[in-house]
């Protein structure tokens, strides 16, 4: 059996600047966008680090801070993430953890456009109309690439983002339900392969938004 315990990244300063602008003040996204940081660059907020904190307690309460292989995203938030979780590592860095590619941004860009980008994005073929942009369905291969390299780890403790984790579902699952996957998300799935067939079970939790409780295991429907 491969057990995954997959942690969504903690709030960047991405995350924090759209939720400003979600309750009417852009001016810190119209900043960030304006300024182009690639956003492999983007670091935590200070609450960011502190929902860590509580991921990283929270994981350990439960048992699941100790693994076999620790691996995570090479982005900086996901790297923050990781370093603040408490687990003894050493981590490595697999580009196939990555967030999906937004593509090269080459007019301008509203916070409004972006906001509404956004809102599209978990959509499973969508992506950004720019050049080199990715939908959500792209990462299936490099999460399908990740996940074969897993087989034989015993546990393995990831750290990644939220696009990773919904094509991660798609992958294994035929019409996977929305979870909850807000930051600082935990997703536990025990998987079984048979052949090319992959069988198991998944349940979620959302400690840094008082989801403290792991929802009930679901069977995957793949």
């Amino acid at each position: 059996m491969l057990q995954l315990v997959m942690v969504r990244h903690a709030e960047s300063i991405r995350n924090f600047a759209c939720d400003l602008a979600r309750d009417g003040e852009p001016e810190l996204l119209r900043a960030q966008l304006r300024d182009k940081m690639p956003e492999s660059s983007w670091p935590l907020t200070p609450v960011g680090v502190y929902q860590c904190q509580i991921v990283g307690q929270w994981l350990g309460h439960h048992g699941l801070l100790e693994a076999d292989r620790f691996v995570r995203s090479p982005y900086l938030r996901a790297q923050q993430t990781s370093e603040s979780l408490g687990a003894r590592g050493p981590w490595v860095d697999d580009d196939r953890l990555r967030e999906r590619l937004w593509g090269k941004v080459v007019s301008e860009y509203s916070c409004s456009d972006y906001l509404d980008d956004i809102a599209h994005s978990s959509t499973f073929d969508w992506r950004a109309d720019y050049p080199g942009a990715e939908a959500l369905s792209d990462l299936v291969p490099r999460v399908r690439s990740w996940l074969d390299d897993q087989w034989g780890a015993g546990r393995v403790l990831a750290v990644t983002h939220g696009g990773l984790l919904i094509a991660l579902q798609h992958l294994l699952e035929k019409d996977p339900p929305v979870r909850r996957l807000g930051n600082g998300a935990v997703v536990e799935l025990h998987l079984e392969r048979d052949g090319s067939a992959i069988s198991g079970r998944i349940r979620y939790a959302l400690p840094v938004f008082g989801m403290t409780e792991f929802t009930p295991w679901a069977m995957l429907n793949g």
